[in-house]
C-alpha cells in the first residue's frame, strides 16, 4: 500500500506585490508564491491529545451528533404541539377559559411559519438542507478515511 508524500494541510499562501512599469503604463497587482507551514508546538501537541483522550466513543462524530439533537428537537417539538393542540381543545370544549395572550402568542408563531405552497421557497428550504447534510456526510466521511489511514 502506498501512502501519501505529504500528510499536511494543503495549504498555499501568496502575497500581493504591485509591478511599476518603467514604460508609464499603470501598474498592475500580481500574486507571488510564498513558502508556508503549519506546524503546532509541544504544548498544542499535548493538549489536543488529553482532548482526544477524553473521547470515550470514536464511532460518535458530528453526523450522528447533529442526528441525534435533530430527532431530540423533533420529539421535544411533537411534545410542545401536543400540548397546543390539547389546550386548545379544552378552550373550545369549555373546559378552560380562553386566555388572550396565549391565543395571541399561538397567532404570532402562525403568522411568522413560511408560505410553504409557493414552490421556490419550498426548492430552496430543500437545496440548503441537501447541502448542510451533504458537508456533515463528507466531513464524517474524510474523518473515517483518515482514520483507517492511521490504522
Amino acid at each position: 500500500m502506498r501512502k501519501p508524500k505529504d500528510l499536511g494541510l494543503p495549504t498555499d499562501a501568496y502575497i500581493a506585490v504591485e509591478e511599476v512599469h518603467d514604460d508609464g503604463t499603470p501598474t498592475t497587482r500580481t500574486f507571488d508564491h510564498v513558502m508556508s507551514e503549519i506546524g503546532a508546538e509541544e504544548a498544542e501537541e499535548v493538549g489536543v491529545e488529553h482532548l482526544l483522550r477524553d473521547i470515550k466513543d470514536t464511532t460518535v462524530g458530528t453526523l450522528s451528533q447533529h442526528l441525534s439533537t435533530q430527532v431530540a428537537a423533533l420529539k421535544s417539538l411533537q411534545s410542545k404541539l401536543y400540548d397546543i393542540h390539547q389546550y386548545l381543545e379544552q378552550v373550545t370544549e369549555g373546559t378552560l377559559p380562553v386566555n388572550h395572550p396565549i391565543i395571541y402568542q399561538l397567532q404570532d408563531v402562525f403568522n411568522l411559519l413560511p408560505n410553504l405552497s409557493v414552490p421556490d421557497l419550498m426548492k430552496a428550504f430543500t437545496v440548503k438542507t441537501n447541502d448542510q447534510n451533504l458537508v456533515m456526510y463528507t466531513a464524517s466521511i474524510i474523518r473515517a478515511v483518515i482514520a483507517l489511514h492511521s490504522l
